[in-house]
């Protein structure tokens, strides 16, 4: 497995020749860009990687949904390659689309923080995301429901869980998938690619 990790946040924190920061990347669909987003997922192939998750902390905190850009965006990184589209950065959990049979996590929220709690967004309810490949094809992905308290985490219960329960379940159907209770998770069964369009 290959993680490929970058951020679209503060271009000013970018590394460059002579001095160290952050892989920067813009959110762009120019031709600079997705060349250099092509360039690291075939290296990690050439390099062995059966699963290739591209990370990328982008967007505005307390964000609930992934602008058209940046939906047109991952989409083509997972037709550049990658296997998993890994999105963070708005402190609260987006939906997530099946594209070409391949996931787009758009934000994937908070597990441990110390950020206040938006007593509307609820940023203290996230979930613990759990991806299962078997030789590089994707099985399923759980998505665990968690309750956040600064710098703490516990299974979510009760009202906390079905609150989750169901800003997931709502959020991932506007993108096209569907979400099953299963005890403490809720699951999305992976079907082959040419069945996800």
């Amino acid at each position: 497995m290959a993680l490929l990790a970058f951020t679209h946040n503060e271009p000013a924190f970018a590394a460059g020749d002579r001095h160290p920061g952050t892989n920067y990347l813009e959110v762009s669909l120019q031709p600079d860009t997705l060349a250099r987003v092509a360039h690291a997922i075939a290296q990690a192939r050439t390099q062995g990687a059966d699963v290739v998750v591209f990370s990328n902390h982008w967007g505005a905190n307390f964000v609930e949904r992934p602008s058209p850009d940046f939906r047109r965006f991952a989409q083509r990184v997972i037709e550049l390659g990658a296997d998993v589209y890994y999105g963070h950065s708005a402190h609260i959990c987006q939906g997530i689309e099946m594209h070409r049979g391949r996931p787009i996590l758009y934000d994937t929220g908070d597990f441990i923080d110390d950020y206040a709690v938006d007593p509307v967004l609820r940023n203290d309810r996230s979930c613990l995301y759990k991806l299962l490949f078997d030789h590089g094809q994707l099985l399923r992905i759980e998505l665990i429901p968690v309750k956040l308290r600064m710098a703490h985490v516990a299974l979510a219960r009760g009202e906390d869980f079905a609150a989750i329960a169901d800003r997931m379940e709502r959020r991932c159907a506007e993108l096209g998938t569907t979400l099953e209770h299963h005890a403490d998770r809720l699951i999305h069964e992976a079907r082959p690619p040419q069945e996800n369009r």
